[in-house]
């Protein structure tokens, strides 16, 4: 085996840390040991015995560095690179001057078993620890050669994490979404292709900074979709910003059910990591055909409010089912007896929604509401009022929805004819 300078051993993170540190102040990403050796005995046998045994020189060695993982060397200098199932890393070599050829051996469980290339991207799937052996010619004809090894790591995928099958997931947890679930005829949402680790739940039983996200309130006003693998309660990770999320998912308001309540029962809404397959309180939820869409809410209903619908949640016992932050309970003319929540706004987060505009709560009319636990002096995404058509934009028409003349009062009620921008 081809001697290396002696290098100290170094902690750090990432791989351009690695790199540069291991570079510029002397210690190494890898070390001789027990993982090195003629690089014939662990690559394919199509490959043979690659290089000479001449051993080069003192001036000639090899290293090892990782991009895709949290790289650390160990007591006796080998490198550990460590990360989430599925686990995909880019190697990258440190050489003496003069390399000419490499060939890396990644054992069992790796994705190629081996590569020829400089730089190879190689993938490891499964939960486990795997070894990573490299070995350089220098030269060309290649006249002498150095070896390096390393090791990997991976572990379970964490809650709400990627997968493809269970067992890249922790242990009781399930991958749903995957590519291994059985087909229902109805397929996971592209957003969630990437598969979700989780496990069912009731409320309080997810453990240390989880959730268990009511999934199912979204079917509740769609019987249709409740098939669909995710619409459960299940655990997900606790969040302050989308940071602390997964690459495509966000940091959202979601209900979570409180200690001990099962799907459908009390909840409070509370920050979650989770992909935009269901839409938020405020978000429009209009289906192919302009209608409603409750399946679309997090909150499981769509209000026919504005050109494009409204999302929203029941709210008829506040205490068991409140209202996001963004949202207050509001209680409205045309179905007092169903109180639903409606979404904050002000100058600088508007009503997206052509037909709607920021209102004070106000009792008048078909569209009028009151709310209960808003801010003082708030105001709300509501049925915009008007005069004339010219009002309402290309998207509506100004209607009187109780079909009255203008004026006065209606018996039924006692509800003013006010008109609104309607579709």
């Amino acid at each position: 085996m081809t001697a290396r300078p002696t290098h100290r051993p170094c902690r750090v993170s990432g791989a351009a840390a690695l790199l540069l540190t291991g570079l510029a102040a002397g210690c190494a990403s890898s070390a001789s040991s027990t993982l090195e050796g003629d690089a014939s005995v662990w690559l394919p046998a199509d490959l043979g015995s690659p290089f000479p045994d001449d051993g080069g020189g003192a001036s000639v060695f090899a290293q090892i560095g990782f991009a895709g993982c949290t790289a650390v060397s160990g007591d006796a200098g080998v490198v550990t690179c460590t990360g989430a199932a599925p686990l995909h890393v880019t190697l990258v070599p440190v050489t003496a001057a003069g390399a000419s050829r490499y060939l890396w051996g990644f054992s069992d469980g790796g994705v190629p078993p081996s590569s020829t290339l400089s730089s190879p991207e190689a993938a490891w799937p499964m939960p486990g620890s795997y070894d990573v052996r490299l070995a350089v010619g220098f030269g060309e004809p290649a006249t002498s050669h150095a070896t390096a090894a390393a090791r990997i790591t991976v572990m379970s995928s964490p809650t709400g994490g990627t997968c493809a099958v269970d067992a890249q997931c922790a242990p009781g947890e399930q991958c749903l979404c995957g590519v291994a679930m059985p087909d229902a005829g109805l397929p996971c949402p592209s957003d969630l292709a990437g598969g979700l680790c989780t496990r069912g739940c009731t409320g309080g039983g997810c453990g240390e900074a989880r959730a268990c996200v009511d999934l199912s309130r979204s079917a509740a006003g769609a019987p249709g979709v409740a098939a669909e693998p995710f619409r459960h309660p299940v655990c997900l990770p606790a969040c302050t910003s989308s940071l602390d999320c997964r690459p495509g998912f966000q940091c959202r308001d979601l209900p979570v059910l409180v200690d001990g309540a099962g799907a459908g029962g009390a909840f409070t809404w509370r920050k979650a990591c989770f992909a935009t397959t269901l839409w938020d309180v405020g978000h429009a939820c209009s289906d192919g055909n302009g209608n409603p869409a409750p399946g679309d809410c997090v909150g499981g209903a769509c209000a026919a409010l504005g050109a494009r619908n409204l999302c929203t949640s029941p709210c008829v016992d506040p205490q068991a089912n409140p209202c996001p932050s963004t949202a207050a309970c509001a209680t409205f003319n045309f179905d007092p007896g169903r109180p639903f929540c409606l979404p904050l706004c002000d100058v600088k987060n508007p009503c997206t929604d052509p037909l709607l505009e920021c209102q004070a709560p106000s009792a008048i009319g078909w569209y009028g509401f009151t709310v209960g636990g808003g801010p003082m002096g708030a105001t709300y995404c509501a049925p915009r009022r008007c005069s004339v058509e010219a009002d309402c934009g290309l998207a509506g028409r100004c209607v009187n929805p109780l079909g009255t003349p203008d004026g006065g009062v209606v018996s039924d009620g006692g509800i003013a004819p006010v008109r609104f921008c309607l579709p």
